[in-house]
């Protein structure tokens, strides 16, 4: 007699629909599924967090119990100040715009998510309710990845997990919650006073507190503490940046590895389409990246993340160290299209 053993996976469970129908899923293909819920922020040490982290492992529970699966909570608070958040505070003193989320999965989610798994769970099978994960991974899945969010809620509704459609969808970034980002940033970066000066006549026009309370093309547009004036300035807009060091999921794409370039699908913001552009080297070792882009896209910032594409496929990424020449130094006369209106999928 053959006795079938069920292979443990662990469904990383956030409180949201997605991960919930992830589970769902696994467990009707057979799995046997273990929910794991992820503590990544210390409320306590925080007495102005309007994280909904008690509100989403509730959520966690209840999915968990409906479900009959077990939930074991994980704390890994101290992983995502380390590797997470400061980096996040340095780059913002910096200048830069990160992009916690990309940290997150590559220190918590698909590391110490996973080591823990293996630890502690007996296996080495993860997986998330990620839609556009840039990730190839050999033990992760992600069993809502190729399903349109609406059948995602149909699925949901239709197993009783309803309670997970009416759930207002979180958005942003957990630990920053109801708060306007300047009243969170400034409780862990210093006030650092300086000039705006307005970008075509370098006259001062204002005072700003500090360049971390700022991000390229924002409603107030500041381009390196200069004041760029409306959203459309053609110093808001390039046609070609630089990364640093590149990271391919399989391997370097050979046409790049033989001639020095390739050309392929690309994107630095999840809500657009995505863009042919043309990579080529920018460092003896083929490294760093010089990407030149077919229109002039407005706000491509330094610290976010370029992503490379073959059609659905994800061949790797970048992180974004400059955003090149602006169409102001080149002379460009306006005016200039939004890209965004013309790159948004929604």
């Amino acid at each position: 007699m053959s006795i079938h053993v069920r292979k443990r996976i662990i469904c990383a469970i956030s409180g949201g629909i997605d991960s919930a129908v992830s589970a769902l899923l696994l467990k009707k293909k057979g799995y046997d599924v273990i929910g794991c819920f992820m503590k990544n922020w210390d409320k306590y040490d925080d007495n102005t967090v309007t994280c909904t982290l008690d509100k989403d492992l509730e959520d966690a529970e209840y999915v968990c119990r409906k479900l009959q699966i077990k939930l074991h909570v994980v704390d890994f608070v101290k992983q995502y100040w380390n590797k997470v958040f400061i980096p996040f505070l340095d780059d913002y003193q910096n200048g830069l715009t990160p992009n916690p989320d990309i940290l997150c999965n590559k220190y918590v989610k698909f590391d110490a998510l996973l080591t823990y798994c293996k630890q502690h769970l007996q296996t080495e099978l993860l997986a998330t309710g990620h839609y556009d994960i840039n990730y190839a991974l050999k033990y992760v899945q992600f069993p809502v990845g190729d399903i349109l969010k609406s059948d995602v809620k149909k699925i949901a509704l239709e197993n009783s997990l309803e309670r997970f459609v009416q759930k207002r969808e979180s958005m942003g970034i957990c630990f920053i919650g109801k708060r306007k980002f300047h009243v969170f940033i400034d409780q862990f970066i210093s006030e650092l006073k300086g000039d705006i000066r307005h970008i075509e006549t370098n006259n001062i026009i204002g005072e700003h507190k500090g360049i971390h309370r700022h991000t390229l093309g924002q409603r107030i547009p500041i381009y390196d503490r200069q004041h760029a004036p409306g959203t459309n300035h053609p110093a808001l807009f390039t046609q070609h940046f630089h990364t640093d060091a590149s990271h391919w999921i399989d391997e370097i794409p050979y046409t790049f590895k033989t001639n020095g370039h390739f050309e392929c699908d690309f994107k630095f913001q999840h809500r657009h389409k995505t863009i042919v552009v043309q990579v080529s080297s920018s460092s003896p070792n083929n490294t760093r990246l010089k990407i030149s882009l077919p229109i002039p896209i407005r706000s491509i910032s330094p610290g976010q993340y370029a992503v490379f594409y073959n059609g659905e496929e994800c061949l790797g990424g970048a992180r974004i160290i400059d955003n090149g020449t602006s169409l102001y130094e080149l002379k460009h006369s306006p005016p200039l299209i939004n890209s965004d209106r013309l790159l948004n999928k929604y």
